[in-house]
């Protein structure tokens, strides 16, 4: 037990499995050697395994593991934090709350349950339970970075401001909350330019790989504040290098209203919060380190081992049930210096008897200079209240002065869509997706919406085109493999694609809701 603890803290989870495994062979009717082991599988990336050690410490504690003054009470802390990552919310929730009230106030309990509820999209729920970790510990950078992203779900973009801005000065070099600052000012906040511009510029410093887009849309805003600078011609240097022009490509564009997240890289330190026991008689706790390391959220079943992690996404469009769909989209960064031609897009062969979609290709509207934001914000916030009481002719019309006063309102396009698709006028929002995407072509909401309304309208050649562009962007995302995989079964009549999309349905859930009719399908597929 002792030297997997050991290896367990200089973060050696494999080997120290393997120690474990002995421990418990040892000592089988010890907890404390089962709860050890459950830690080293979470860590190790054995979600699964990392379940059953917890459950036969679980057996081992009794009813022990209920009572706040006993040290297995430490188990619901546990098995709350595995939940989280083997995405059974609900348990995490029971468990994790039932720690948070019943232990001493923790920094790392109100957090991980904050993350619960960001997962649940609550994110009135998410800025309590963040709020409540920083009270007992303000140091942690990633936590004020996460409020700032649930403030801003919450149409609060000055309270997001200062929590990005309170991450930096925990952590003046973390990245994503320079880049998070900068699109709250650029989109949210009118007539911040400068400080969005040095927050672009801020980022740009310290990102290695910046995210795709990031450049340019900082060139764009120089060159708003500074118009006509004077040409300056670089000198000729020789070099046996290749180089290339700093375009953007896929999932680059010139201007988009996305906040985007970039979680740590997967070969740091290793920060899943867990507590352990390691000796009869102590409780120890290990704690990430607050300042400079944010917590590793791991969404699939077997987290990556290597390589840089993906780009996380999240944009603030808002539904009618008052609940804004997060889309938290993945892509890993692998050059950043491509043309846009060079990414090819997938090809989706036609099919006799599919009807195609007219795309109407509108440009990007010039926002509009707003001499009154809060008045816009609150006109804004009006339609959105008739839309959320379901009058959503109102709402349409109220998105649509919205428009007038900034034809670039992105989430007005999006709410004018979705309120059209719940009238049943599906086709009319099709053109309203496409100015929507006009404006931030990196909405994997949108693109998601658009793609299923295509889908939805008959249009599926196009609809399976527009989820292969999800994909190419986001390239593990499940809704787009499983709508992919029914349209190519149901509708475009190509079984062995459909396979493809289904298989990967199941490696990034095996526990999803409809695995079992995709298992008997495959099944039945592979009997042809």
């Amino acid at each position: 037990m002792f030297e997997g603890e050991a290896r367990l803290k200089a973060g050696e989870p494999k080997q120290a499995v393997a120690q474990f495994e002995k421990a418990v062979k040892l000592l089988p009717g010890e907890w404390r050697a089962w709860n050890y082991l459950g830690l080293a599988r979470h860590q190790a990336g054995d979600l699964d395994g990392a379940h059953e050690a917890f459950q036969r410490a679980i057996n081992m504690a009794g009813e022990r593991r209920n009572s706040p003054e006993d040290a297995a009470f430490v188990l619901k802390f546990n098995t709350g934090r595995l939940a989280i990552d083997r995405e059974r919310l609900a348990d995490a929730k029971t468990e994790l709350h039932a720690y948070s009230m019943s232990a001493e106030p923790s920094f790392h309990a109100y957090y991980w349950l904050g993350e619960v509820y960001r997962k649940e999209m609550n994110w009135a729920a998410a800025s309590t339970e963040y709020q409540k970790a920083l009270a007992q510990d303000d140091r942690s950078a990633v936590a004020h970075n996460r409020l700032g992203m649930a403030q801003l779900w919450m149409v609060q973009p000055s309270e997001a401001a200062k929590s990005f801005e309170a991450a930096l000065k925990r952590n003046p070099k973390f990245e994503q909350a320079h880049l998070n600052l900068a699109m709250t000012y650029q989109w949210y906040l009118p007539g911040n330019d400068a400080k969005a511009l040095e927050a672009f510029q801020q980022y740009l410093k310290l990102a290695r790989e910046p995210a795709p887009g990031v450049q340019t849309l900082a060139d764009a805003l120089q060159a708003k504040m500074r118009p006509n600078p004077s040409p300056v011609v670089p000198p000729i240097v020789e070099t046996n290098q290749l180089t290339a022009v700093w375009a953007p490509s896929g999932t680059n564009t010139a201007t988009t209203n996305l906040v985007i997240e970039i979680p740590p890289a997967t070969n740091a330190a290793p920060t899943n919060l867990v507590k352990a026991v390691p000796a009869p008689t102590n409780t120890v706790v290990e704690i990430p380190l607050a300042t400079n390391k944010p917590p590793v959220r791991v969404t699939q079943v077997r987290p990556p081992l290597t390589n840089r992690p993906p780009v996380e996404v999240i944009v603030p469009p808002v539904t009618p049930t008052n609940r804004p769909p997060v889309k938290i989209a993945k892509t890993t960064v692998t050059q950043s210096h491509v043309e846009p031609e060079t990414t090819k897009p997938t090809e989706v062969k036609a099919v006799p008897g599919v009807v195609r979609y007219q795309y109407v290709k509108p440009k990007r509207p010039e926002p509009g200079a707003v001499a009154d934001p809060e008045g816009l914000t609150k006109m804004f916030e009006a339609a959105l209240h008739h839309h959320r009481i379901n009058e959503l002719d109102s709402a349409i019309a109220g998105y649509r002065k919205v428009l007038q006063l900034n034809p670039a309102y992105q989430q007005a396009y999006v709410n004018i869509a979705l309120a059209l698709q719940v009238q049943g006028e599906v086709k009319q929002a099709l053109p309203v997706y496409e100015q929507a995407l006009a404006i931030n072509p990196l909405s994997k909401v949108t693109r998601h919406g658009f793609a299923s309304a295509l889908s939805r309208s008959a249009y599926y050649v196009d609809a399976a085109t527009e989820f292969h562009g999800l994909l190419d962007l986001y390239k593990n995302d499940l809704s787009a493999h499983l709508a992919l995989g029914g349209l190519y079964s149901d509708h475009l009549k190509d079984s062995d694609k459909a396979a493809v999309h289904f298989r990967k349905v199941l490696e990034l859930s095996p526990q999803h809701p409809q695995a079992a009719e995709i298992r008997q399908w495959l099944f039945n597929h592979s009997q042809r």
